[in-house]
């Protein structure tokens, strides 16, 4: 459960949460003092955590998987050199 908890999934679930408190409180959660209340900022908060949604999504799914056995290093199978150069044999 932990490996889907990103930063991109936390935000988006921040600004759903914000976005629906001012969609309940008329707006008027967002509202700063001296300005008027903004009917489209509830909207706007809604869409951008919708979207950190999806990058949180596309971010998990995307990763490179981890090897399950990982190889040593520097241990090769072929006879080529650290610099990609066919060693030959005597």
């Amino acid at each position: 459960m932990l490996r889907y908890l990103n930063i991109f999934v936390l935000i988006g679930v921040a600004l759903i949460a914000i976005s629906l408190i001012s969609f309940a409180t008329g707006g008027k959660f967002l509202e700063s003092p001296g300005r008027p209340v903004d009917a489209w900022s509830s909207i706007v908060y809604l869409f951008g955590g919708a979207l950190m949604l999806l990058n949180g999504y596309l971010s998990m799914t995307h990763t490179a998987k981890s090897p399950s056995a990982p190889q040593a290093r520097g241990v090769s199978s072929d006879k080529s050199s650290a610099h990609g150069t066919e060693v030959r044999g005597k």
